[in-house]
C-alpha cells in the first residue's frame, strides 16, 4: 500500500481529500505548461521524459484519491439507503400487542432522535459525490439518482413517522395502564429479591466466602436481567409519557455488589494462590513465598479497608481479613513444623488436636494443602507445645544416639599375660578406669533422660540403655575381681607341687581356668565393651563371670584350708602371708624358705645348708653372726615338719651354747669371752653372772662387809 493510500485511510475527511486532489490537479497543469527543453550554456537539456513520468505519477495519485473517495462515498450511500429502508419497514409493521406498539414507538423515537444526524450524513455523501463530479471522476447514472433522492426519501420517512405516531395515540392510552401494572409488579419482585438478598445474599453473616462468590455471581447476573427489564419499563414509560419509576432496592443491590465484588475479587485471587501453594510438596516448602503472599494479601485487604467506607461492618470483608490474618499467623507455626525434629507421630497428634485426623501420614507425599486444612492459627498453643516437645525429644534422641555411638566404639584394652609354667600367653583386661568414667557420665545422662517429661517416644530405648549400662558396670566390676582372683590362683596352680598336693582343687581350677581363657580369647578377637558385656554368649556374660568367680572362690577356700593345716602344723607360718607361704609350699627346694626367715624367726636371716642342701647345719643373724646346730637337720618330707625340727634344734642348740658360755665366763677374760660368743649368748651369760655378783654382794653386806658394794661397782666400771 502506497504512502498516499495510508494517509487516506488515516484521515477520511472529504475536505482533506478534495484539497489533495486540487493540489495534484494544479501540479499537473503546471508540469504540462513547463518547457521540456532548456539551454544551459552549450548544453541543451531535454526534460520531456521526466515531465511525462511526473505527470503519469500525478495521474496515478489522482486516480487513487478518486477511487478512495468514491469507495467511501458509495459505502456511506448504501448505509443510509439501508437504514432508511429498515426504518420504513419497521413503521409498516403490524400493531396488535403492546410489545409491537413499544417496538413501533421505539422506531419512531429513534427516527426523530437521529433525524439531524442523518441529515448531516446525507449532506456529507452529497458533497463527496459533488467533488467526484467536479473533478471528472466517473459516476454511474443510477448512483447519481440515488444521491439526489437521499434527502427527499429521508424527509418522506420523517413525515411517515409522524403519521404513524398520530395513529397510535389511542393505543397509547390503553397500553399505558398495562405498562403501569407491569412496572408495579416488577417493583414488587425487586423488593422481594432485595429482602432475600439481605437475608441470604453474598454479604450476610451466615454465608461463607466460597458460597458468597457463587451468590455474588448469581446476584450480578440477576441484576443484569433486572436492569434490562428496568430499561424496557423506563423506555415504555417514556413512550407512554408516564412518570419515570425509580428502583432504589435494585440500585442498592447493585452498589453493594460493587463493594462485594472488590472483596470477593481479592478472595478469589487469594484462594487461587492458596490452591497453587496447596499443590506443592511439604518437603519442598518455600517459606519465603508464603510470607511474601501473606504480606501481599494483608496489604491488599488493608488498602481495601481504607478504600471502602464502613468496611469493618461488611461481613465478607471481616471474614476475608480474618482468613488472611489467620494464614499469616499460621506461618510461624508452619515454619516451626518444618523443624527436622517433627516426625510423623507429631503430625498425627497435631491432626488429632485439630480434629483433622486422616489415617497414616507420609511426609514425603504430604502436600501444603493438607497443612492449610489444619487451620493451625486456631491451635497455636497446642502446636507450639508439640513443636517444643519435638525439639526436646530431638535433643533427647541426640543424647541417646551419642550414648549409642559411644558404646559402638568403646573397646576393652587388652594386654598379654605370661602364663606361669607355660610358653603360651593369655590375655587380661587393662585398667577400665576410662570406661568406668564413661559409664558414670552415661548413667547421669540416662537418669536425666528418664526423668525428662519428653522422653515418651524413646522411653523403651532409654530403659534398655539404663539396663545395659548397669550390666556393663556390673560386668566390669565382677570381671576385674574375677581377673585378680584368676591371676593369683593361676600362678599358684601352675605349680606342679601344688597340683600334686591339691589334685582335686587343681582339676576344678583347670576347668574354671579354661572357661575364663575362652572368654578372654573372644574378647581379644572382638573387644567391644557393649558386645562383650551385654550381648556376647546370648547375654549371659555377667552370669558366666559370676559363676567363674564363685568357682575361683571355692578354689581359694580349698587353698586357704590347705594353708591353714600347714600353719597349724608350724605356727610360725602365721607370721607370713598366704602368698609367701604358697611360694614356700610351691617350691621343691628347701632354699625357698630363706627369704622369709626374718619373718619366721627373730633376727634369723638365713639357714646354713650343708653340701648339696642335704642338711641344715646352722643359722645366720641379720648382723652376720652365725652359730652351728648341735645336730644337723635334714630338710626331708613336708616343709612344716622339717621347719619344726629346725625350731626345736634352734632352741636346743642355743640352750647348750648358752650353758657352755656361762660356764666359761668365770674362766676367761670378760672382753675376750664376749668376742668369742654370739651376741644373744653374751647378753644372757653376762646377765646371769651380773645377777650372781649382785646377790653375792648382798650376802657379803649381810655378813658385815660394808665395802662389798663399792668393790663390785669398781669392778664393773673398770
Amino acid at each position: 500500500m502506497s504512502k498516499l493510500q495510508k494517509q487516506i485511510d488515516k484521515s477520511q475527511s472529504t475536505q482533506e481529500i478534495e484539497q489533495k486532489i486540487n493540489t495534484l490537479q494544479m501540479s499537473r497543469s503546471i508540469m504540462q505548461q513547463h518547457q521540456n527543453e532548456q539551454q544551459n550554456y552549450i548544453v541543451m537539456i531535454d526534460k520531456s521524459e521526466l515531465a511525462q513520468a511526473s505527470i503519469s505519477k500525478v495521474d496515478e495519485w489522482l486516480q487513487i484519491l478518486g477511487d478512495s473517495l468514491k469507495q467511501i462515498a458509495t459505502k456511506e450511500l448504501r448505509n443510509i439507503i439501508r437504514d432508511t429502508e429498515e426504518y420504513e419497514k419497521a413503521l409498516k409493521g403490524e400493531m396488535g400487542a403492546i410489545e409491537q406498539l413499544k417496538a413501533l414507538l421505539n422506531v419512531i423515537t429513534e427516527i426523530k432522535n437521529k433525524s439531524m444526524d442523518m441529515e448531516f450524513r446525507i449532506v456529507e455523501v452529497q458533497e463527496q459525490f459533488r467533488v467526484l463530479k467536479m473533478y471528472d471522476y466517473t459516476i454511474e447514472e443510477e448512483v447519481q439518482k440515488e444521491v439526489e433522492c437521499l434527502m427527499t426519501n429521508w424527509e418522506d420517512l420523517l413525515e411517515f413517522a409522524d403519521r404513524k405516531d398520530f395513529e397510535v395515540n389511542d393505543f397509547k392510552k390503553s397500553f399505558s395502564e398495562v405498562t403501569k401494572t407491569e412496572v408495579e409488579a416488577f417493583k414488587v419482585k425487586i423488593v422481594e429479591e432485595y429482602e432475600k438478598y439481605m437475608s441470604h445474599g453474598p454479604g450476610t453473616l451466615s454465608v461463607q466466602l466460597d458460597e458468597g462468590c457463587e451468590l455474588l455471581a448469581q446476584s450480578k447476573e440477576q441484576i443484569r436481567r433486572f436492569n434490562r427489564t428496568r430499561e424496557e419499563n423506563v423506555l415504555a414509560e417514556k413512550l407512554f409519557n408516564l412518570p419515570i419509576s425509580k428502583f432504589p432496592e435494585l440500585v442498592a443491590m447493585e452498589e453493594m455488589n460493587k463493594k462485594y465484588d472488590l472483596v470477593y475479587n481479592i478472595y478469589k485471587e487469594y484462594t487461587g494462590q492458596m490452591k497453587d501453594f496447596a499443590l506443592g510438596s511439604w518437603n519442598k516448602l518455600d517459606a519465603a513465598q508464603l510470607i511474601a503472599a501473606a504480606s501481599k494479601f494483608e496489604s491488599l485487604v488493608k488498602k481495601l479497608g481504607n478504600k471502602l467506607p464502613g468496611a469493618d461492618g461488611m461481613f465478607p470483608y471481616t471474614k476475608l481479613r480474618e482468613q488472611v490474618t489467620g494464614f499469616k499467623e499460621s506461618l510461624p507455626l508452619i515454619e516451626m513444623l518444618k523443624n527436622p525434629a517433627i516426625h510423623e507421630r507429631h503430625w498425627k497428634r497435631i491432626m488429632e488436636e485439630t480434629g483433622k485426623a486422616s489415617g497414616e501420614i507420609n511426609l514425603k507425599t504430604m502436600t501444603l494443602g493438607k497443612v492449610f486444612e489444619l487451620e493451625l492459627q486456631h491451635f497455636e498453643d497446642k502446636v507450639t507445645e508439640i513443636c517444643v516437645e519435638a525439639g526436646e525429644e530431638a535433643r533427647n534422641e541426640e543424647n541417646l544416639q551419642q550414648i549409642e555411638h559411644t558404646w559402638k566404639i568403646t573397646n576393652f584394652s587388652i594386654a598379654e599375660f605370661a602364663l606361669k609354667g607355660s610358653d603360651q600367653k593369655g590375655y587380661v583386661l587393662k585398667s577400665p578406669d576410662d570406661i568406668r568414667q564413661t559409664l558414670e557420665d552415661n548413667i547421669l545422662v540416662l537418669q536425666s533422660l528418664s526423668a525428662n517429661k519428653y522422653v515418651r517416644s524413646i522411653k523403651a530405648r532409654v530403659t534398655q540403655w539404663e539396663r545395659d549400662v548397669n550390666i556393663i558396670s556390673d560386668v566390669i566390676d565382677i570381671w576385674m575381681i574375677t581377673q585378680n582372683k584368676w591371676k593369683y590362683l593361676e600362678s599358684i596352680f601352675a605349680s606342679d607341687d601344688i597340683k600334686m598336693q591339691l589334685p582335686e582343687e587343681a582339676k576344678k581350677f583347670g576347668r574354671t581356668d579354661t572357661a575364663y581363657k575362652k572368654i578372654m580369647e573372644s574378647v581379644n578377637h572382638s573387644s567391644n565393651v557393649l558386645h562383650n558385656a551385654v550381648k556376647a554368649d546370648g547375654g549371659s556374660r555377667l552370669a558366666d563371670l559370676k559363676n567363674i568367680s564363685l568357682d575361683l572362690d571355692k578354689c581359694q577356700k580349698s587353698l586357704s584350708n590347705y594353708l591353714e593345716t600347714k600353719q597349724m602344723a608350724f605356727p610360725r607360718f602365721y607370721f607370713i602371708s598366704n602368698d609367701d607361704l604358697l611360694q614356700i609350699l610351691g617350691s621343691s627346694s628347701p632354699q625357698a624358705i630363706q627369704p622369709y626367715l626374718l619373718s619366721l624367726f627373730d633376727n634369723c636371716k638365713k639357714l646354713v645348708f650343708g653340701k648339696g642342701d642335704k642338711q641344715i647345719i646352722g643359722m645366720v643373724s641379720d648382723e652376720g653372726e652365725e652359730y652351728a646346730f648341735e645336730a644337723p637337720v635334714k630338710p626331708d618330707g613336708s616343709v612344716e615338719d622339717w621347719m619344726n625340727k629346725i625350731d626345736d634344734e634352734m632352741k636346743s642348740s642355743l640352750n647348750l651354747i648358752t650353758k657352755k658360755a656361762v660356764f666359761n665366763y668365770a674362766k676367761a677374760d670378760r672382753v675376750e669371752w664376749i668376742k668369742g660368743e654370739i651376741g644373744m649368748v653374751a647378753v644372757v651369760g653376762t646377765q646371769i653372772w651380773w645377777t650372781f655378783s649382785v646377790e653375792d654382794v648382798f650376802r657379803l653386806v649381810a655378813k658385815g662387809n660394808n665395802k662389798a658394794m663399792k668393790d663390785e661397782l669398781a669392778k664393773e666400771t673398770i
